[in-house]
């Protein structure tokens, strides 16, 4: 969302980059096809943020934020890491910190022999 809100990443690019090849959505179907039984796994968890470097660094880090940024001048680039700090740092402010929450999950299969 914060890519988002300051526009270095649009809707389109945020869906397309979540929904490329195997995916939560399309994955039960993929391996049901070579396996008898399919099961999704959840596993929840959730980052508090305090300060505003420690979410920066964690959204720095993702491969989607590191393509658009590689792709800026370095001017460009700066322009939207402090305008993504601006908007965590307001965040912050109002909010006193920042739930991101981590929702992972995972397929088991096993394959039955008949």
């Amino acid at each position: 969302m914060l890519a988002m809100n300051t526009r270095l990443m649009s809707p389109a690019e945020v869906a397309e980059g979540d929904a490329v090849g195997f995916s939560l959505e399309n994955g039960a179907a993929l391996l049901g096809t070579a396996f008898a039984d399919v099961a999704l796994r959840r596993y929840e968890d959730r980052l508090v943020v305090t300060e505003s470097e420690q979410l920066l660094a964690y959204l720095m880090s993702s491969p989607q934020v590191q393509k658009k940024l590689t792709g800026l001048d370095p001017a460009e680039r700066q322009e939207h890491v402090a305008r993504i700090r601006a908007l965590i740092d307001e965040q912050l402010e109002v909010h006193g910190q920042i739930v991101v929450t981590k929702d992972f999950r995972v397929f088991i299969v096993r394959r039955v022999w008949s």
